[in-house]
């Protein structure tokens, strides 16, 4: 039975997969996305601060 690293990574190698990659490549490539993106990695990081 395959890992699921090596499932992801086939899937990442398929049709499928690589338009996926596409599509998210050009969603991150948006302004506005990155400053949602920058916002909640802030939110996390600061979540995981305050459980210690």
């Amino acid at each position: 039975m395959p890992t699921l690293m090596q499932r992801v990574m086939r899937f990442l190698n398929s049709p499928n997969g690589r338009r996926v990659v596409e599509v998210g490549r050009r969603e991150l490539s948006k302004p506005a996305n990155q400053e949602k993106l920058r916002r909640l990695a802030s939110r996390v990081a600061s979540s995981r601060t305050r459980r210690r």
